[in-house]
């Protein structure tokens, strides 16, 4: 990604030198910070994707074993994040916003956050949410990750055809995510062991271990249906070069699913204000919808490229997803999107517009 922001100083400001910065680096026939008018450029390069560290992470007790219906917990986390940017070896940019490169003045802060849409050097509160789910007749306990999120890239800052690269970071924002969902016996309050998966490794190479006492949710492959007659079209690259639809009409009622079909799990803005989730069921069929150019990736590996805009009803891939897997959407647009798996998912696509959705 490439994005260009040119600035023009009319004035400098005494010559301050980042560390690992050449005095040469902007020449001026002898080898001097110029001294007149010039025309700077900020280029922002070799911007990455969000890198997620972790601030902690909490366990959450949902027993539902006298249910007779799904139970949502709605998990919310509220936390002051301070939106800094930090140069080179870990240096930050003045309240001012400015980088005094060789006397230049750069305002190197402003460069950044005008072509990123980010607004640096203020504390924000920010609340963010997640719905665990625990079935009827069962006890759940799952363990959510908080964390903070980090942008980097670099800024190209060019003057008189000669150029240097600083690299930066921000704080951007604040996550809040499902890790894994234990089930629990009812009789014995004991977890009910399962079969060991590792945890994702996130995007930007922060990988998460499991403990060696690590268990997670049951490992359930695609569960009945579909229900109506499936179409097969292509929508984009990878793996959304063959998907199917139906025309959503089984006669499934909302109460009919929450009541006996509750085994999915979903990955939306609403849930996921990052875009991304993790998946707590093996499956072979995925219901997806987003906007034109959306990407998915799958532990950090693109696996497919929409090239339309999908609707809400969406379509169904043959994805296959892992206990344990990091599942992104990257690059959608304001209308959102949606990745929705589990053993019930036919249920709930092949009765979408029935019940009232399209």
């Amino acid at each position: 990604m490439k994005r260009t922001f040119a600035i023009v100083m009319n004035s400098f400001i005494i010559l301050v030198m980042l560390a690992g910065c050449s005095p040469t680096a902007f020449p001026a026939g002898n080898g001097n910070p110029p001294s007149n008018t010039q025309n700077y450029q900020v280029e922002i390069i070799n911007l990455t994707e969000p890198v997620y560290e972790t601030i902690r992470t909490e366990s959450i007790d949902q027993p539902n074993c006298n249910g007779t219906g799904e139970v949502d917990n709605v998990v919310e986390r509220t936390m002051g994040i301070n939106h800094s940017i930090e140069v080179g070896l870990g240096l930050t940019v003045d309240v001012d916003g400015k980088l005094e490169l060789f006397g230049t003045g750069v305002d190197l802060g402003a460069a950044i956050s005008s072509e990123l849409g980010y607004q640096y050097g203020i504390t924000e509160s920010i609340s963010r949410s997640i719905t665990v789910r625990a079935a009827p007749k069962t006890h759940v306990v799952h363990t959510v990750k908080l964390s903070e999120v980090w942008e980097s890239g670099t800024a190209r800052v060019t003057t008189n055809g000669q150029s240097i690269d600083i690299p930066f970071r921000f704080r951007a924002n604040f996550s809040i995510d499902l890790l894994e969902s234990v089930p629990v016996d009812c009789a014995t309050g004991q977890a009910i062991a399962t079969q060991s998966a590792s945890q994702p490794t996130l995007v930007g190479g922060a990988e998460v271990k499991p403990s060696a006492t690590s268990i997670s949710a049951p490992s359930i492959i695609q569960g009945d249906g579909p229900f109506r007659e499936h179409r097969t079209v292509s929508v984009g690259s990878g793996i959304f070069t063959q998907v199917t639809s139906s025309d959503g009409n089984a006669s499934y009622s909302q109460t009919e699913l929450d009541t006996n079909h509750f085994r999915i799990y979903r990955i939306r803005p609403e849930e996921n204000p990052d875009g991304c989730g993790v998946s707590i069921y093996n499956a072979e069929k995925v219901w997806f919808s987003s906007s034109t150019y959306t990407t998915f990736t799958v532990n950090g590996q693109e696996i497919g490229k929409l090239s339309v805009s999908t609707g809400r009803h969406g379509f169904v891939a043959d994805w296959t997803v892992k206990v344990g897997d990091y599942i992104c959407a990257v690059g959608y647009a304001s209308s959102g999107f949606h990745i929705i798996f589990g053993p019930d998912m036919y249920y709930h696509y092949d009765s979408y517009c029935y019940r009232g959705n399209c």
